[in-house]
């Protein structure tokens, strides 16, 4: 056994085992790492490991220090873009982006419109402009989300220009939305 990975790993718990359970695995994983046990030359490293499983065990025998534990696991995973929809997406609304609006040169005289493009960092790997989003890209790509029962609601899903991470992007036409609501 190693001494880093979850207190669940160290412990060889699911994140779901109850109390009893943590305390069973607590013990023998105890017996079976415990630096009286063992031949001397292990003896250094068994006392990193049993610090860790007697950590593992006070965090996870704790229904408070256990509830933020796991609250931290779940930062850390959407950090890393773990976090699920139950897709294995990362969803976001488009207000968590940024909106950018570029104006043409002052010296384009071919009636240019201004360019409006979203970005946002990654989450995942902290590249700047990391996703991207054009209006085209929202109007040809994304998809109308009926399911929800509300109007004008879309989703598009998009890539990390940096790394692998996809994240699913929910916006409104609010042209939609206002007609539904005044007519609705």
């Amino acid at each position: 056994m190693k001494a880093h990975g979850s207190f669940y790993d160290i412990l060889g718990v699911s994140d779901d085992s109850d109390l009893i359970a943590i305390k069973e695995a607590y013990k023998r994983k105890l017996l079976a790492y415990h630096p009286d046990k063992k031949p001397l030359h292990h003896h250094m490293e068994d006392k990193t490991i049993v610090n860790r499983i007697q950590e593992a065990y006070a965090v996870l025998s704790n229904q408070r220090t256990r509830a933020e534990y796991n609250e931290g696991l779940t930062q850390q995973s959407k950090r890393a873009g773990v976090v699920s929809d139950g897709e294995g997406l990362d969803m976001f609304d488009l207000d968590d982006f940024k909106m950018v609006q570029e104006e043409p040169p002052m010296d384009d005289y071919s009636n240019s419109y201004s360019r409006i493009y979203w970005e946002k960092d990654c989450p995942r790997c902290s590249t700047e402009q990391g996703f991207i989003l054009t209006e085209t890209a929202l109007s040809e790509q994304g998809t109308k989300v009926t399911e929800t029962g509300e109007s004008g609601r879309y989703e598009v899903l998009a890539q990390c220009n940096s790394c692998s991470l996809w994240l699913k992007i929910i916006y409104y036409d609010l042209d939609e939305v206002d007609d539904t609501f005044l007519h609705g």
